[in-house]
């Protein structure tokens, strides 16, 4: 009845996979407990993957990852029509905005839409990788990195004094779907 309580709390308290590894350490038999394997069932029913991105939490001292919870705050539409898609992360320090421009190319939606975001990009989108610094008076030293993962899919990285700037443009068909992610340190 011991072997069987401990089993059962730690069901609820460390999941299904723990309770493998407790049941073979403990040596209880293969024969269950209609309740316990119930509970057993339920709980890897229960059990999701998380996908672990780029951005997520990395706790060096536990080695372990914890994935970024991103909350949604609103939508909105631009003064052009576009639908803009508002989230956080890590407690709010880090803002995302995702949008899709309708109808146009990467050079198009870098000249109306990124370099309104930082006015210190090259003027003309880069057609290779390509990286530079930049001293300004309101940010101090600016560092650019342009990645192109595919040809259609670019992404710009700003480095700065404050925080980091990330955005990326993805040819979809006829449109391109652009993220914006404002990063403070």
């Amino acid at each position: 009845m011991k072997k069987n309580l401990r089993l059962i709390i730690a069901i609820i308290l460390s999941g299904s996979c723990f309770i493998s590894f407790f049941t073979q350490c403990i040596g209880t038999s293969k024969q269950q407990s209609p309740v316990v394997q119930a509970s057993i069932e339920k709980n890897k029913a229960n059990t999701t993957q998380t996908e672990i991105k780029e951005n997520d939490n990395i706790d060096e001292d536990a080695r372990t990852t914890h994935p970024a919870e991103r909350v949604f705050i609103d939508k909105t539409t631009s003064e052009d029509g576009i639908v803009i898609s508002h989230y956080t992360e890590d407690e709010g320090y880090t803002n995302i905005f995702e949008y899709t421009c309708p109808n146009v190319n990467m050079q198009q939606v870098y000249n109306q839409k990124v370099r309104n975001i930082e006015k210190l990009l090259r003027e003309k989108l880069p057609e290779n990788n390509s990286h530079y610094k930049i001293e300004t008076d309101s940010v101090g030293t600016l560092e650019v990195t342009y990645t192109y993962k595919t040809k259609n899919h670019l992404k710009i990285e700003l480095f700065y004094g404050g925080g980091a700037t990330y955005v990326e443009m993805i040819r979809q068909g006829k449109d391109v779907k652009v993220v914006e992610q404002y990063c403070a340190d």
